[in-house]
């Protein structure tokens, strides 16, 4: 019991000290699940997942960048593959 409570108070002092990197983590959470309500309420869900994958040109680009991800090619035309999915999905209308 006693490990639990130390690592409880260490917990507390990191959200004390990151507290605007938490809150700043919880605003761009819920705007994420609001914007997703409203295009799934806005599209059907198959054109709507189909918007959905091209994040993965922007998470290929951020794995890249920030956290130095190897095999970054392999990569980009992997997501490249899904976006043009994607793009077939919404013209094929």
């Amino acid at each position: 019991m006693v490990v639990g409570c130390k690592q409880t108070k260490q917990g507390i002092r990191v959200l004390k000290t990151n507290w605007l990197t938490f809150a700043m983590l919880f605003v761009t959470t819920g705007l994420m699940q609001l914007t997703t309500i409203l295009v799934l309420e806005g599209l059907q869900v198959g054109y709507s997942l189909a918007l959905f994958q091209t994040s993965a040109l922007l998470n290929v680009a951020l794995g890249y960048t920030v956290f130095q991800e190897r095999h970054f090619f392999k990569r980009l035309i992997g997501s490249l593959i899904m976006v043009a999915g994607a793009v077939l999905i919404i013209v094929s209308r």
